[in-house]
């Protein structure tokens, strides 16, 4: 058991939760000893000790391979163990369905006591009932995923006491059986209750008591169908009857194995000769089979390493896998930076999900300078990054000192041209001023913030005719991000006094009721997204409306044949 207990820690930290199954059986075992030896405490005590003693025995055994990994993060200056994030608190199902071992086995029970037992009168209803409220408090939530309600569980705990009150009238003289089963209940239940309360996002995390969850079905079916074989009348009658049950039962128990045979000897990557062509040597090459998207990065960082010599800084907050391939480099992953400040002496920022969307979740966008920047390109290069369909990883390259670099549009603005107090446009650079429907046209607009604003502004673009009509409007922040959601921009709220910002967007004209010809303009301003309110413009301190035409030369044309 120690030595179980200690590949498992190896392998999954949440295996620590057998540590309070170990403490439990023994603390209940402690328990039913003072109970039946209420008279002498000495006696009783005695009786315990051989419980702590194996418990002790089985921590001395798991203590050498399942203390050795934290160990060696201490040796390198890591926390000793890192346990995920709250938001994965969060994806949690906590659902009836994480109860289907539980179901499969209460369910297996009453039928074998109905059928083969002949159970009858009050035990056989309240057996029925306590299954009723079982499923009642789970199906809801099995057949519409979702999390269980209060009262669903409600019922789900009366069920389970109706059963536990019936089962041991039902096996008076069965003690020491009972005994065991709920020493192997309560070895698995702090397991079950952290997998079921904080890490039922997925099914795998409950590898660990799978097996003892499978147990109490196997046994009643071992139990119920041994019988067969073991010449009880009423039941041989029925195999001499039936020659051919023996095989086909048998045959059923191997097709129901074979898939768990078959599992580990495919690759969805290399195929069926996974265990003979020593096509994964090492680990990173299992990890790169089953985590292509972390992989990448990693491969990403160690060709910076060898090409500098010297680990990169990297910031990637909640990604608690990657310091495992670079223990030695600064790599913080309990950092959650929200201002670009944070961010200074950092080589990458890594942008994830889940993981990171959950370091940011309680953080509104518009407050979120960093995320919010992530599509300045100026700024915040993506160097690579890739989306294996579970998790998402995207390596933004650094060089946040070239937002407090003037830029050099080749349409400098005439004078001063201020939107409200804050913003101050310094002008552009457009791709074509010839515009016809579906050509994309880049415009890059030039900001320099002035003062901070505590409101959260929109910038339209308006492609006006001669008599000031708008044909078409872009509106949109700056540096949208609409492919995720909610969706991310570079909010004024955060634009920081004395940075210049690069809008850059793409206009594409749609099919619009306008006659071909010159005379049309760019127009653009700034709006309240709130309250829709547009801020004023002033050109050297002189009202200039609510707009300001940043190039008069557009000309609509036909598309090119």
């Amino acid at each position: 058991a120690g030595l179980m207990l200690g590949i498992g820690l190896w392998t999954k930290p949440t295996m620590g939760a057998f540590i309070w199954g170990v403490a439990l059986v023994v603390a209940v075992a402690l328990i039913t000893t003072l109970m039946h030896n209420r008279q002498d405490f000495v006696v009783a005590v005695r009786r315990w000790l051989p419980s702590l003693r194996t418990a002790f025995v089985v921590g001395l055994v798991a203590l050498p391979l399942g203390g050795v990994w934290y160990i060696r993060n201490v040796l390198l200056g890591h926390n000793p163990i890192d346990l995920p994030p709250d938001f994965w608190l969060t994806q949690a199902m906590r659902s009836g369905a994480e109860f289907g071992w539980l179901l499969l086995a209460v369910s297996l029970l009453t039928a074998y006591l109905l059928f083969n037992r002949r159970l009858r009168g009050r035990l056989a209803l309240a057996l029925l009932a306590g299954l009723a409220l079982m499923l009642a408090g789970t199906l809801p939530s099995i057949i519409s995923p979702r999390r269980m309600e209060f009262a669903e569980g409600g019922l789900l705990l009366v069920g389970l006491a109706v059963i536990a009150w019936v089962l041991p009238r039902i096996w008076p003289d069965e003690r020491p059986e009972q005994a065991t089963l709920i020493t192997l209940g309560l070895l698995a239940l702090p397991y079950f209750v952290t997998w079921f309360w904080s890490y039922s996002y997925h099914y795998r995390l409950s590898f660990a008591i799978v097996p003892l969850l499978l147990l109490p079905s196997a046994l009643i079916l071992a139990h119920w169908t041994s019988s067969l074989w073991q010449g009880h009348p009423r039941e041989a009658s029925a195999s001499a009857a039936l020659p051919w049950l023996k095989p086909v039962y048998l045959l059923v128990l191997i097709l129901l194995a074979i898939p768990g045979i078959i599992q580990p000897l495919y690759d969805q990557n290399t195929g069926w000769d996974v265990l003979v062509s020593d096509a994964y040597p090492d680990d990173l090459a299992r990890q790169r089979s089953g985590n292509q998207a972390l992989i990448n990065v990693v491969d990403g960082l160690q060709a910076y390493i060898d090409e500098q010599g010297t680990p990169p800084v990297v910031v990637a907050p909640n990604v608690q896998t990657l310091p495992f391939f670079f223990p030695l480099a600064d790599i913080r992953i309990d950092d959650a930076p929200t201002r670009l400040d944070d961010l200074d002496g950092v080589t990458y920022f890594i942008d994830s999900h889940p993981q990171g969307t959950g370091a940011y979740q309680n953080v509104p966008m518009q407050d979120n300078q960093v995320l919010g920047a992530l599509r300045r390109e100026d700024i915040m290069h993506r160097a690579w990054g890739m989306d294996d369909g579970i998790f998402r990883y995207n390596v933004y390259e650094l060089h946040l000192e070239r937002r407090l670099q003037p830029p050099q549009p080749n349409a400098v603005a005439a004078g001063q041209v201020m939107f409200g107090d804050f913003a101050r446009y310094l002008g552009n650079d457009i791709g074509a001023l010839d515009f016809w429907p579906g050509r994309p046209v880049t415009l890059a607009l030039y900001w320099e913030s002035i003062a901070p604003t505590s409101g959260d502004y929109m910038i339209y673009v308006h492609l006006r005719d001669e008599q000031g009509s708008v044909v078409q409007s872009w509106d949109a922040p700056v540096a949208l991000d609409a492919e995720i959601a909610p969706p991310r921009y570079y909010s004024t709220h955060v634009w920081q006094p004395g940075e210049y910002i690069a809008d850059v967007r793409r206009l594409i004209l749609s099919e619009v009721d306008a006659p071909l010809g010159t005379g049309y303009s760019l127009v653009i301003g700034m709006y309240d997204l709130t309250t829709q309110t547009r801020l004023p413009v002033t050109i050297d301190g002189r009202d200039a409306g609510d707009g300001y035409v940043i190039d008069n030369r557009i000309t609509l044309v036909s598309p090119p044949s």
